[in-house]
This record gives structure tokens, C-alpha cells and sequence, in this order.
């Protein structure tokens, strides 16, 4: 390689050897390097300017860092920028200006070349935009706030209009100089703004903002206090009067204390609701209030002050009614003491008709007396009055009253009764001596001219006695106070004097009789039948319909809560009113003439008509109608013009079984349609077949009726038709069959629908058990229309017997009311049950807490329980027994089943005692086998006659067999089985020979199947062993 030095062009002499291994020989070559332009070398400018400043730069400071090595003239060919972060311009002197976009920072690439001439070198020139901060620019915001509130701003709000070119602004600081309001800066960062009271007008506040570098700008905050209407203020004003006057109240007054502070204050309205007096607006301006008599206290006024704008405030005017003192008010007083006695009036008592407006507290003091008693002041301020000694008669008395102000005088009618006091208990007589009784009478018994004495009386028996004394006996049982009088008469029977007894006989309670002793008698393990019978009863009413029951072939109501016999015929008979009905009368259809239609609803098309009675929507729809044969249109309408549709038409004058007309029901529940129909007539004398499909809601076909009917003639006759269903009906399909088909005027007019439906009912039962258990069960009842004579309740309630009976059995219900059944008060006292209670422990008896008891006799007794109880009236008590006497039955005999096992082919013997082996009584009774037998085929059974029996199964039988046998108590049977079990035993195979023949000097050759063609074996296969 040769390498010419850089930048020599020219000759160059080489030499060099040559060799042939053994001799050298040097040679020469001359190298010519030829003369080459070198490339220009330009180096990449930089500058740095600042944001929005301006770049300018000239030839030579672009060829600063350009160098050619041929010492060519360089010089600048071209200048270019093709970004768009700024814009370049070629001066045209050898300068050149380049200024970035407002705000822009960055790097900028140009591109300039330099040229020799012949070549040129491209170069880069890098511009550095250095970031310089902008200024924020603040935009002023606005506000209103009505006069007396206050505003609340915040940063958001008061920069809502500022904003900076790099970034983000925030609020510097927010002040206000002014006087007229407080401004207050708020921890949560906004400004609150606080109006004088009363002040309007404009309000600025100083805003300073800042950028995220700290540049800050000022601008302000407007705002403008609306002007708002004040309320004027209305004071209350306060007035007395006193109890039972008038006030009056001026204008001026009443606006005492009110004002406003834009003007001028006046009266609005004066009110009072209240009930303690009157007012009265007068016709001068003024008010009047007068409050009721004798009132005092406090009333407020409603008082209504307006300002000169028109608003409002109310308050009020108290009115304080001073009270004033009323004297108190007395009334008569009437009293009565008996002969003898005293009697002492208290405080209330003698203030008993007295009456003070005011309310005060009244004092009665002062009593005086006439003559005949006397008087005493007690320390509790009550006062005892007694006549005097044999006195009886009136007494006048006087005494005071006062409220502590003022005194009135009043007086009290105190009536002395004469009294004879007699005194005896309940049942107890009193004896009398002739010469007690004409003392009591104030007579002397000494007299000769007194003769007898004669009684009278209510509720007492008076017997005058052989020795001449009386003897007074209450009636039984009576006690109160007894009307007993005699009088004495002269001995020419003039009464002398008559004298009133007063006697009074004290009640003494007499002990309850708890009735008979209670004898029950049962069975065995068997409800006892003595206490209760067995009934049904109704427990409530139904909501819908009745309940009868036959009596003497009469159904009569069954009425809620009373127990009838089991036997009774009950039935349910839904109530008519219970039925919805809803009636349509109308003719719909026709199908031979042009006859109107009476208004059934609203036209839905040319073939449907829907009618809504209450909530029930009837839709009527005629099927396949529309074939193009303009004779016999049909035409109908709503009532409000003649034919709002027409074109239900047929293929020919007959009918052909598929025209048909739809009645559809929605929104009620419907089980019997009555469907009324006239026409069906014909120019044929044969029968018209009509045909009903009965749908269910959900579109399922309940039920297909074919009914016939005579020809009607023209016009044709009326028909009613009842469909009833087992289930709801949601539609019907009405169609006509023509049976001859050889057309004519068939048809119907249909007249008429009536929907039915009965609801459902429940019923509650309740079954009473002999030993008073009872069973509650519901009935849920669901008739149709079709029943409506009656629905039998027969089987439900012997169900619901059966079900007590069988829950009852072994138990013993007693009740309060069955304990107290004989038990009787000749007092009339409310008797109880307490101490219940089982003698020994043949049985248990559980208090059950409701006021009933449940005795369970032990299983398999038999004999008597005794239970003893007491009855009483809260004081005395009788005691009682019951008596349940429980007949001995048999008890069945518990049997178990006999397992046996033998060999095939061998013969089983078993005897009585074998089949006795697992064989109870509970009673003890003996127990013997009345039959064994065996129905089956496998195997031969022998009764041996002597209390044994065999059983020998068929020839090569294993497996199970079963025998029945029967044990008795000697009154009742048991069945039981007997299982036996023959065991395979592996019998010997059969071995047959056979015989075979072969010719002289042959060879004879034997299969096994050959060899073993006479062999067998029963229980399967054999094979040749040797």
C-alpha cells in the first residue's frame, strides 16, 4: 500500500526486487498522484437569545468556523428555517434576523451553507431561546349582594377573569380600605364581605395575583349592594285593665313602639282569637276590648304594622285584666241525722254548693243552732251537730262563708229521722217481748186500755209466739235493709201508734256448693264418653254467605259459637250479594238484516265492540267475516251516530261452522255466563246446532257445548243459555252450525250477557271429643254460581271428627266450666276451681295453665282413678270428687314372628310350643295356636293332629318359604308369619352308561360328550373325570 502524504499531488519513483528464489534483481515503477480540490470544512454556530427577543447575525459570523485547504474564497450560499417557533428573515445586506413566537422558549435549527464556488458545505446554526418570565394579567370580576347580607367569595371566583402564559395564577392578597362594611379573610381561604346595616351602593376591593414565579399583578373586585325594602320594626305595647271593664286603644298607641327606618309606620289590622273576651274595631279609628265576666289574666292582641312599601310585621298588644275580688256565692244545703245520733260536717261538706268566680279558697265557719242541738267547732275545722236527746224533727242552722275578703251568710236543712234501730245477721231471727215493743212505741206497758200489736213487712216473716213475744226472722238468704213497721191499737182496735223499724240484716257469706260427686266411666286405653259430647261448631261467620243446618228437615242458620251434634246436616250456601253480575243489554249481531245496534260501548274495528262495566271489560269479537259479498251487511253503532261501521259479512246467507262470535272478559274473575240469544232462525224447518267453547284466562279449552235448537221462524225466539265452569272463564266462542249446510237465513241476534262470580270463603270448624279435646281447622270454600243452593260440608266435617277422634284417644281434657257444671252460690258469687288433684299413681294429671286439665290414665290400666278438687267464692270453699272408672278390655297378644332352617330334601317339624316361643299378653291370658297354614307350592305342609306339624319341601328345593300362623288369647286373633330357610345341599351326579359297537380289527373312538350322553347332574353340569 502506498499512502501519498496529505495534500501532495505529483511524482512519486518507486523500486523494488524481484526474485526467483536464487537470484534478485531490482526493478522500478513511477506513481503519479493527481492534483484534487479538498473539501470546504464548516464547523455549527450557536447563539442564545431571551424569550420574545430578537437574533440577528451576519455573513462572516457564519464563516468564522469555515476553512478551505486549497485557500479558496468562501462565502454563504444559503440561509434556511423551516420550523415554526419562529420567523427567519434574510435581510439582504449579509445579515440576518430570526424571532421566535411570543412566549416561546426553546431550541430553533437553521441551516446555512457554504460555498468555494464549486462545492458547497452545509452547516447548522443552534438557536437557544432562553425562558423569561411573563408578567400574569389580572382581570377584574363583579358581584351583587342584596342590602343587609352578606357575600362570601372565593380565590376561584375573584380569578375568574386572570390568567398566565406559563401556567397557573393565584390570589396574593385581597384587600378593602373602605368603610362601608367589614371585609374578613376566611381560614377555608375565601373572603367574606359584611354590608353596613341598611347600606346600598358599590364597594371595590383590591385583588393582587401572582404566577408560579412570583410575578404579581393587581387588579380589583366589584360590588354592588342591592337595595332591599326593610321590614319596619313592630314592637309590642302592653295596657291593664280591671276584671269586668273596657279598654280602648288609639292608633297611636298601638304604634308606640314600632318604626321603620325608611319612613313611616301604620296600622295594618287588629285581631284577637282568643276566647276570653271581645273586640271591637270603632268606627272613630280605636279599638275596644272587653274581656268576658269575672275574667282576669292575660290576653294578647295581634297587631299588624305595614311600612310605606306595603311589607308587614305583626306583634302584639297584652292586655293584663287585673283581677278583682267577687264575693263567693252559697248554696242551700239539706242533711239528715237519725234520731239520737250525731252527725259531723266537714269543710267540703258545707261548702259543698258554694262557689267563688275568683276561684279563691272558701272557709266555712260560725255555725249556730236553734234550740233543739247543739253545736261544736273540731280542730280540723268540722263542726258536729247534735240533737238533742229524743229530738227528731228540723233543726235550723246558719253559717258563714268567705273567700278571705268577703263573708256570706247561708243556711243548712238538718232533718232529725226518728229511728227504732234493729240489728241482725243474715238468717238470724230477732226476739221482741210485748212489753219492749210498747216501750219502743213510747206506751206503758201497764195500760189496760193498749190492745194488740199488728206488724207489717217486706222481706222478713213476723210469728207471735204462744208466751206472747214476737220473733222477726229475715227471708232465707236476704240481707240489706228490711221494711218493718206495727202499730198498737186500743183495745176497741183503734191505732194508738204506729212505729217504723229500722232493721238492718247484715250479709254473711254462705258457702259454695260444689254439686254432686262426678262419676265418669271409660274403657281401657279408650277416651272416657261420660264428660262432654262429641259436637262441631262454627267459630265465626263467613264473610260471604251462610252457614245452615237442618233441623226437622228445615235448613235454619247456623249461628258463630254454638255446639251442635256431630251427626248434623251442615251445608254453605253462598250469599246472592256475594255474586258479581254485570248485565249487558244489547242486540249485537245479526247476520240477515241491517237492524241497528243499541249502544254496548266503544267500536274497536269493523268486527269488535268492547264494553267496561265497573271493572269488568267485556270485549266482543265476530271471527271470519270479511268475504267480499256485500249482501247482508251488517251495521251497528255507539250511540252516537247511525252507522259508524259496517262490513260483517258472510260467504252466502247461511252459516258453513266457522263464523263465530268471540266474548272475551277481563279485570274480574267469572265462572258462569248467562248468554241470551234470539233469531237462529231459518227458511229451513231443521234444527239450528249452536256451538259454545268455553276458554280458561290462559286461552286453555275448559269445555266444548253443543246445544240444538228449534227453528224460531222468522224473527226467530228468544234462548238463554247458561255456561258454567268448575274453573274461571276468560272467553266463550259463540258459533252457529246450519245442520242441512244448504244455506238460508240462519242467524242470531245476541240480546244479552250476564257475568257471575262467587268468591272464595273460608270457613273455621272446630270438632269437640267426647273427652273434650278440641280440633280448629280452616275451610277454604270455593263455589261456583252453580252452587248456589247450597254446598255440602258433610265430608270436610267428618274429616275433621275423625282427625279429633284420633287425637284424642288416651286423654282426658277437664275444664273449669265442665267442674263448675253442678257447683252453685246461693250468694251469686263468681265461683273457681282451685286444689285439683290425683289420688294415687294410676294416672297423670297435667294443670295445662288455660283453665283446663288433661288426665292420662298409665297404658293398660284398668280400674278406678278418683281426682278431688275445690270449689270457691274467694272466702269459703266446698270440696268435690271425680270418679273415673276404667273397664278392663282384652289387650292384644304381641306375637314376633318364627325363623326356622332345614336341609334340602329334608322334613322340618315344629310344634305349638315353637311358634308360642316370642308370643305375650299383657293380661296374662293363655295363649294357643288356632291355625298354621301354607299357600305356596314349594313344598308339602302336614297339621300332625297332636299339637305338631311338618313341612317337607319339594325334591331338590332350597330357598325361602313363609307359613302363617295365628295365636289367640282365646278372645282375639294375631297373625304372624313363619319364615323357613332350606339350605342347598350338593346332590350326586347322575352316571348313566352307554354302549357302543366297532367292527372286528377296527379302531372305535369316544368323545366325551358320547361318554357322558346318559350322565346328569341337578344342580348344573358334569364333567368326565376319568
Amino acid at each position: 500500500t502506498i499512502t501519498p502524504d496529505a495534500n501532495f499531488n505529483g511524482d512519486i519513483d518507486i523500486s523494488f526486487d524481484l526474485t526467483d528464489g536464487t537470484d534478485t534483481v531490482t526493478a522500478t515503477a513511477d506513481l503519479t498522484v493527481n492534483p484534487m480540490s479538498d473539501p470546504t470544512v464548516v464547523s455549527d454556530v450557536s447563539y442564545t437569545i431571551d424569550e420574545d427577543g430578537t437574533l440577528t447575525f451576519t455573513d462572516a459570523q457564519l464563516l468564522a468556523g469555515a476553512s478551505d485547504a486549497d485557500g479558496e474564497t468562501l462565502s454563504i450560499d444559503s440561509v434556511t428555517y423551516t420550523g415554526t417557533d419562529g420567523v427567519f428573515t434574510d435581510n439582504g445586506d449579509g445579515t440576518y434576523s430570526f424571532e421566535p413566537n411570543e412566549n416561546f422558549n426553546g431550541e430553533v435549527d437553521l441551516s446555512f451553507s457554504v460555498t468555494t464556488g464549486t462545492e458547497s458545505v452545509d452547516a447548522k446554526i443552534g438557536v437557544t431561546v432562553d425562558a423569561v418570565n411573563d408578567t400574569p394579567l389580572a382581570g377584574s370580576t363583579s358581584y351583587t349582594v342584596n342590602e343587609d347580607n352578606s357575600i362570601t367569595i372565593s380565590n376561584e371566583q375573584l380569578l375568574a377573569n386572570s390568567s398566565d402564559i406559563e401556567g397557573d395564577v393565584s390570589v396574593s392578597t385581597v384587600t378593602y380600605g373602605g368603610s362601608d362594611g367589614v371585609f374578613t379573610t376566611n381560614d377555608d381561604g375565601t373572603y367574606t364581605f359584611a354590608p353596613n346595616e341598611n347600606f346600598n351602593g358599590d364597594v371595590s376591593f383590591n385583588v393582587v395575583i401572582r404566577d408560579e414565579d412570583g410575578e404579581t399583578a393587581s387588579t380589583t373586585a366589584g360590588l354592588t349592594v342591592v337595595e332591599v325594602n326593610d321590614p319596619p320594626v313592630a314592637g309590642s305595647t302592653s295596657y291593664s285593665v280591671n276584671e269586668d271593664e273596657v279598654i280602648n286603644f288609639t292608633e297611636a298607641q298601638l304604634l308606640a313602639q314600632s318604626s321603620d327606618v325608611e319612613g313611616d309606620v301604620s296600622l295594618d289590622s287588629v285581631t284577637y282569637t282568643g276566647t276570653d273576651g271581645i273586640l271591637t274595631a270603632n268606627d272613630d279609628g280605636t279599638y275596644s276590648f272587653a274581656p268576658n265576666e269575672n275574667f282576669n289574666g292575660g290576653v294578647s292582641l295581634t297587631v299588624v304594622v305595614a311600612d310605606e312599601e306595603g311589607e308587614k310585621v305583626s306583634t302584639t298588644a297584652e292586655v293584663d285584666v287585673k283581677p278583682v275580688n267577687d264575693a263567693p256565692v252559697s248554696g242551700e244545703l239539706a242533711y239528715t241525722v237519725n234520731e239520737d245520733a250525731s252527725i259531723t260536717l266537714s269543710q267540703a261538706q258545707l261548702l259543698a254548693q258554694a262557689s267563688d268566680t275568683e276561684g279563691d279558697d272558701l272557709t266555712a265557719s260560725n255555725v249556730q243552732v236553734g234550740a233543739n242541738a247543739s253545736v261544736e267547732e273540731n280542730d280540723d275545722g268540722s263542726f258536729t251537730i247534735t240533737p238533742n236527746e229524743g229530738y227528731s224533727g228540723d233543726v235550723a242552722l246558719t253559717f258563714d262563708i268567705s273567700d278571705g275578703k268577703d263573708t256570706v251568710e247561708t243556711n243548712i236543712a238538718l232533718t232529725v229521722n226518728p229511728v227504732a234501730d234493729l240489728e241482725t245477721d243474715e238468717d238470724v231471727a230477732l226476739d221482741f217481748t210485748r212489753d219492749e215493743l210498747l216501750e219502743k212505741a213510747g206506751l206503758d206497758p201497764e195500760d189496760a186500755t193498749v190492745g194488740d200489736i199488728v206488724f207489717s213487712g217486706v222481706n222478713v216473716t213476723v210469728a207471735e209466739n204462744d208466751d206472747g213475744s214476737f220473733t222477726i226472722t229475715p227471708d232465707a238468704d236476704f240481707y240489706g235493709d228490711a221494711e218493718v213497721s206495727y202499730s198498737v191499737q186500743d183495745t176497741d182496735g183503734n191505732v194508738l201508734t204506729e212505729l217504723n223499724l229500722d232493721l238492718l240484716v247484715n250479709e254473711v257469706n254462705d258457702a259454695p256448693d260444689a254439686g254432686d260427686e262426678i262419676n265418669v266411666s271409660a274403657t281401657e286405653d279408650v277416651a272416657a264418653t261420660a264428660l262432654f259430647e262429641e259436637s262441631i261448631r262454627l267459630d265465626a261467620l263467613p264473610e260471604h254467605g251462610i252457614v245452615e243446618m237442618n233441623v226437622d228437615g228445615e235448613w235454619v242458620s247456623l249461628e258463630a259459637g254454638v255446639n251442635v251434634a256431630i251427626d248434623t246436616e251442615v251445608r254453605f250456601v253462598p250469599d246472592e250479594g256475594s255474586l258479581f253480575t254485570s248485565d249487558i243489554v244489547g242486540k249485537y249481531k245479526e247476520y240477515r238484516s241491517d237492524d241497528e245496534l243499541e249502544d254496548w260501548g266503544t267500536i274497536i274495528d269493523d268486527s269488535t265492540i268492547q264494553s267496561v262495566i265497573d271493572d269488568l271489560t267485556v270485549t266482543f269479537t265476530a271471527n271470519n267475516t270479511t268475504f267480499g259479498v256485500d249482501e247482508n251487511t251488517h251495521s251497528f253503532n255507539d250511540g252516537l251516530s247511525d252507522a259508524d261501521s259496517t262490513g260483517w259479512q258472510w260467504k252466502d246467507a247461511g252459516f258453513e261452522g266457522d263464523e263465530s262470535l268471540s266474548i272475551a272478559f277481563d279485570g274480574q274473575e267469572i265462572n258462569e255466563v248467562d248468554i241470551l240469544l234470539n233469531g237462529l232462525s231459518s227458511k229451513l224447518t231443521s234444527l239450528e246446532e249452536m256451538e259454545f267453547l268455553v276458554y280458561s284466562p290462559d286461552g286453555e279449552l275448559i269445555e266444548t257445548i253443543h246445544e240444538n235448537v228449534p227453528w224460531g221462524g222468522w224473527g226467530g225466539s228468544d234462548h238463554n243459555f247458561t255456561i258454567t265452569a268448575n274453573e274461571l272463564i276468560g272467553s266463550i266462542e259463540v258459533g252457529v252450525k246450519d245442520d242441512a249446510d244448504l244455506g238460508g237465513y240462519g242467524g242470531f241476534k245476541l240480546l244479552g250477557v250476564t257475568a257471575k262470580y262467587t268468591p272464595e270463603t273460608t270457613l273455621q270448624f272446630t270438632s269437640v271429643s267426647e273427652n273434650g279435646t278440641e280440633v280448629t281447622e280452616l275451610f277454604t270454600i270455593n263455589p261456583h254460581s252453580n252452587d248456589i243452593d247450597g254446598l255440602d260440608l258433610s265430608e270436610q266435617l267428618t274429616s275433621l271428627v275423625e282427625s279429633n277422634s284420633a287425637a284424642a284417644d288416651g286423654t282426658y281434657l277437664f275444664t273449669k266450666a265442665d267442674l263448675l257444671a253442678q257447683a252453685s252460690d246461693i250468694d251469686g258469687d263468681d265461683l273457681d276451681v282451685t286444689d285439683l288433684a290425683l289420688v294415687g299413681d294410676d294416672a297423670t294429671l297435667v294443670d295445662n295453665e288455660d283453665g283446663t286439665w288433661t288426665l292420662t290414665p298409665n297404658e293398660n290400666f284398668n280400674g278406678e282413678v278418683q281426682l278431688t278438687y275445690n270449689v270457691t267464692d274467694g272466702e269459703l270453699v266446698d270440696s268435690n270428687t271425680i270418679n273415673v272408672n276404667f273397664a278392663a278390655v282384652n289387650d292384644t297378644t304381641e306375637v314376633e314372628d318364627q325363623n326356622f332352617s332345614l336341609e334340602e330334601d329334608g322334613t322340618l317339624t315344629f310344634t305349638d310350643a315353637d311358634l308360642l316361643a316370642g308370643a305375650t299378653d299383657i293380661d296374662g291370658d293363655d295363649l294357643s295356636i288356632s291355625d298354621v297354614s301354607y299357600a305356596g307350592t314349594d313344598g308339602v305342609f302336614t297339621d300332625n293332629g297332636d299339637g305338631t306339624y311338618s313341612f317337607a319341601p319339594n325334591e331338590n328345593f332350597n330357598g325361602d318359604v313363609s307359613l302363617n300362623f295365628t295365636v289367640t288369647d282365646g278372645t282375639e286373633p294375631v297373625d304372624a308369619n313363619m319364615n323357613v330357610t332350606v339350605t342347598k345341599v350338593n346332590d350326586a351326579p347322575v352316571a348313566g352308561s352307554t354302549s357302543y359297537s366297532v367292527n372286528e380289527d377296527e379302531v372305535i373312538i369316544f368323545t366325551e360328550a358320547q361318554l357322558l350322553a346318559q350322565s346328569s347332574d341337578v344342580e348344573g353340569d358334569v364333567s368326565l373325570d376319568s
